[in-house]
């Protein structure tokens, strides 16, 4: 079976075939993982189960208030961005997805 038999261009996106054709070619170098770096976007959960969460460490030098500010003002537009894409995204399978 050839690879464009495998890979019905009505059943997979652009980005699906991308991504499974990046794996079959690590696989192939034997590579044994494949990091699809930060974020629980829904489209990763199609191909693995497991999550990794990643922290970051900002340290602000102490009594310089201008980049305590900057800090707390990128906190913030942050968190109101995710409130944002939360309330504007369309309920269905993808929303419960990502929560997950």
């Amino acid at each position: 079976m050839s690879p464009d038999e495998r890979l019905p261009a009505t059943k997979y996106s652009p980005g699906v075939v991308v991504i499974g054709r990046s794996m079959e070619a690590a696989i192939a170098r034997g590579m044994r993982e494949f990091d699809f770096l930060r974020g629980p976007e829904a489209y990763k959960a199609r191909w693995t189960r497991e999550y990794r969460l990643t922290e970051t460490l900002i340290l602000v030098p102490a009594g310089h208030v201008a980049a305590r500010a900057t800090l707390l003002l990128e906190r913030l537009l942050r968190r109101a961005k995710g409130i944002a894409k939360r309330m504007l995204r369309p309920p269905g399978p993808t929303a419960k997805a990502e929560a997950e």
